[in-house]
């Protein structure tokens, strides 16, 4: 029969782990991590039902540059679809957020 055992400096997830000069222990940030801290997420609903992540990217990419647009496939509690952006590299959030209110696909303001 095997022991349990914690080896040094790994987790029980055997990821690895950090220990700081005052005995606390951190985990290193990954990817996914970073990038969340280099971006800006925006919220958007009213879109048309048939819009692609595609179509999406091009008219989001006029004001910035993206990192990732997710259009998940549940609804929200009205039965309407939504998605994030995730822009890259912004100076100044409430210019952006301006720019932002005037979003059109086609017909639809997002």
């Amino acid at each position: 029969m095997r022991e349990k055992g914690e080896r040094e400096g790994v987790d029980r997830g055997g990821r690895k782990r950090y220990e700081e000069e005052d005995g606390r222990v951190q985990r290193r940030k990954g990817f996914v991590h970073q990038l969340d801290k280099e971006t800006t997420s925006y919220f958007f609903t009213n879109f048309p039902e048939d819009a692609q992540v595609m179509e999406i990217w091009a008219v989001f990419a006029r004001y910035g540059r993206i990192g990732e647009v997710y259009i998940p496939k549940k609804l929200d509690k009205q039965g309407r679809r939504f998605g994030f952006v995730k822009f890259r590299e912004v100076r100044d959030v409430w210019e952006l957020l301006s720019r932002l209110g005037d979003v059109w696909i086609g017909t639809f303001k997002l």
